[in-house]
């Protein structure tokens, strides 16, 4: 598949302003990107599968601007983003000693952008958090504009917060491994956007 050049785009909200940055093979490259990471402490939100492919990595990197990095995974799909998935991160996390010097990495596509989002917003009071999407869905809907939720039993993103990035992080070369099927409702959201922004 095509990969796009290098690009930055600036959403501009006062102080809670943010870049998303797409950039091929930056998931490796993530010590071009010291300026955005703040605080002592990183806590990596991931799924199994992908912490299969990149958690290793990622990690490596991070030992070298924090003092400390820790790594919370979770079960792949939507069962995850619930109640019960955010009182295990909440109290993962207490033990962990995460503070309000922890900066919530979040390593994965969409449930895990909305779990660990929605989890950085209410752990003592609001943590500082970075979206690292993995998937296209996610790449061009949910890890940006700072909508974070979990699902109610009987109705999906019911609770939930808006609490902005610091920053986004766009690496197109992971959509090499995704499979078809999400490969291609990833792009028929980008088809969605395409039809209603042009008149």
């Amino acid at each position: 598949m095509p990969l796009p050049s290098d690009h930055k785009v600036r959403v501009e909200l006062g102080p809670r302003g943010y870049d998303i940055v797409v950039k091929s093979g930056s998931l490796f490259q993530l010590n071009e990107f010291d300026r955005f990471w703040t605080g002592n402490h990183a806590v990596v939100i991931t799924d199994t599968n992908v912490a299969a492919l990149y958690l290793r990595d990622v990690l490596k990197q991070l030992e070298a601007v924090f003092d400390r990095v820790d790594a919370i995974e979770i079960d792949p799909g939507e069962r995850s983003k619930s109640i019960e998935y955010a009182a295990r991160l909440w109290n993962r996390m207490l033990e962990l000693g995460t503070d309000r010097q922890t900066m919530i990495v979040a390593l994965g596509g969409g449930v895990v952008g909305d779990l660990a989002g929605f989890v950085a917003a209410t752990f003592a009071r609001g943590l500082s958090i970075v979206q690292f999407p993995t998937s296209l869905l996610a790449q061009v809907d949910s890890s940006v504009g700072g909508k974070t939720g979990i699902n109610l039993a009987s109705a999906k993103n019911m609770v939930g917060a808006f609490w902005q990035p610091k920053f986004v992080l766009i690496d197109p070369t992971v959509l090499q491994t995704l499979d078809a099927d999400n490969y291609t409702s990833g792009l028929a959201e980008v088809l969605k956007y395409g039809v209603i922004m042009d008149a």
